[in-house]
């Protein structure tokens, strides 16, 4: 009998601890754990630093990377298509990996849930649109380095604070 009831005792002793500690699940939709900086979460593709080499759809094992570039009227590379079908893709990082200027790169979104097959298809449009927001928001969380009002400290040959025009990346 006395082992019955030093069994629920304990039992409310470590739902008591357990009610007290912090919560450890979070209310997802609402509430977003950071990714870590390794992650893998999707794609991102920008396309003013691609240099139309095409190193990524090569390295595409499953040939999901679809790039057609053309010669403009004086001579140089232009991106007519860019396509990744992101339905099928593995998420290897072979593309990612081959591009020598970082057009091709991991970014920290990662809900990629779709109805329709069409939405995983990213064209260079839909990249486009990303890019611009991307940046957008960038800009705007951006501080800018602003010198203090009182001007650099004396006795030194650079003022301690950036130029105003300078802003953090």
């Amino acid at each position: 009998m006395l082992g019955v009831g030093g069994g629920i005792a304990r039992s409310m002793l470590t739902t008591l601890r357990q009610f007290f500690r912090p919560a450890v699940t979070v209310q997802y939709p609402e509430e977003k754990l950071p990714l870590k900086p390794r992650s893998r979460a999707a794609l991102g593709f920008d396309e003013d630093i691609c240099i139309k080499c095409a190193q990524c759809a090569r390295a595409c094992p499953l040939g999901l990377v679809v790039m057609r570039v053309s010669r403009g009227p004086d001579g140089e590379r232009v991106l007519d298509q860019y396509d990744i079908d992101l339905t099928y893709c593995l998420n290897c990082g072979l593309c990612v990996e081959d591009c020598p200027t970082g057009a091709i790169h991991w970014t920290p979104r990662y809900e990629l849930a779709a109805y329709r097959r069409e939405d995983l298809i990213f064209t260079r449009e839909r990249w486009r649109q990303e890019t611009l927001a991307r940046r957008k928001a960038a800009a705007v969380n951006r501080p800018l380095l602003i010198p203090p009002p009182w001007g650099p400290v004396t006795g030194r040959s650079r003022p301690l604070h950036p130029l105003p025009d300078m802003a953090v990346v």
